[in-house]
């Protein structure tokens, strides 16, 4: 099976930031990175997250991810010269996994909710098709196209009453 290129994106973008975040604490903190040691830490997590990504994450599992990173990244920038940990530093890199975590959700539900609106128009044009009716006009929008193509057909009547009013045509 083909790699999928949104989970590709989704990967990167989990992985690079998470590290990236870890990368930036551990620089404030005084640490020094490697830089092609944060490359190779950034491309293996990436892979390493491609598979967990199968499918649409909860912000539950994403804190989790974001920590867990955190933490493996710690480690790996920490080799060689070790520091002691505060509890300042621990909390700062909760509340900075927290927040990334937050705004990877919000970005993970955006793109599974485009990924729906898409399907949802394919497998009405499919519908449209299998029924007969002409393709929607490129001029309105895909919901009141294809309900006001649909008033007269048989799929109208399997579809009347159910869900909100739709807006007219442009």
């Amino acid at each position: 099976m083909p790699p999928s290129p949104s989970r590709l994106v989704r990967a990167w973008v989990l992985g690079g930031s998470s590290v990236g975040l870890a990368a930036v604490g551990h620089l404030v903190g005084g640490g020094y990175i490697e830089p092609a040691s944060l490359g190779l830490l950034t491309v293996a997590l990436m892979l390493a997250s491609y598979g967990w990504l199968r499918k649409e994450r909860g912000l539950l599992a994403i804190t989790g991810a974001v920590a867990g990173i955190q933490l493996l990244s710690h480690v790996a920038f920490s080799v060689g010269h070790t520091h002691p940990v505060s509890t300042s530093m621990l909390a700062g890199h909760a509340l900075a996994a927290v927040v990334l975590a937050v705004f990877l959700r919000w970005g993970e539900a955006r793109a599974f909710a485009v990924a729906r609106r898409r399907y949802l128009r394919w497998a009405t044009a499919v519908r449209c098709a299998l029924a007969g009716l002409s393709p929607m006009p490129h001029w309105c929008t895909t919901h009141a196209g294809v309900f006001h193509m649909l008033r007269s057909g048989t799929i109208h009547r399997e579809l009347n009453g159910r869900g909100p009013p739709v807006a007219t045509c442009c």
